[in-house]
């Protein structure tokens, strides 16, 4: 018991009471920029989830792309062979769908249309304002779009692939 103790104190004086304090309040916006640009925080956190929902997407589509292709032999000859092998094919253009929205070059087109240009001023009039935040408002919401569709059309293809499996098992054990 005492060399446990032991053991938590070195741990927790190697840690320090700082990293069991609060965390630092986020740093603030400097006071030139307007409640406006709060906004942009917000979709930009909104489009990371997305994307983060993207990648699992994808790690789901290749885990189940290549369990169907570990159990394609099982089926038996004829319609359900061909079931499984076709909902094998909507995996791969699942996927294919899925790879388009994965690309890196995407975020770096997404940033060029946020960003006008490098030579922003610090301040700037309320109309320069308006018309920076609301094409970044529109471009974030675009590209927002644009990854939903891809999503729902990935969702779409794998969950018809699953259909195709279910009728083909159902085929062949019926």
């Amino acid at each position: 018991m005492e060399q446990a103790q032991v053991g938590l104190d070195t741990v927790l004086d190697g840690v320090g009471l700082d990293a069991l304090a609060e965390p630092e309040p986020p740093v603030q916006a400097p006071a030139l920029l307007t409640p406006g640009w709060n906004l942009l925080p917000i979709l930009q956190g909104t489009l990371a989830l997305v994307d983060l929902r993207a990648m699992n997407l994808t790690a789901l589509l290749l885990a189940s792309l290549v369990a169907l292709w570990t159990q394609l032999h099982a089926f038996a000859d004829g319609a359900p062979a061909v079931l499984a092998w076709a909902a094998w094919g909507l995996l791969i253009a699942a996927i294919v769908v899925m790879a388009r929205v994965m690309l890196p070059h995407r975020l770096t087109k997404l940033g060029d249309r946020l960003i006008l240009s490098r030579d922003l001023p610090c301040q700037f009039e309320p109309g320069e304002e308006a018309s920076v935040l609301a094409q970044a408002s529109l471009a974030v919401q675009d590209e927002l779009l644009w990854l939903r569709r891809h999503l729902l059309v990935a969702v779409v293809l794998a969950l018809l692939a699953l259909a195709e499996v279910v009728l083909a098992y159902v085929i062949q054990k019926g």
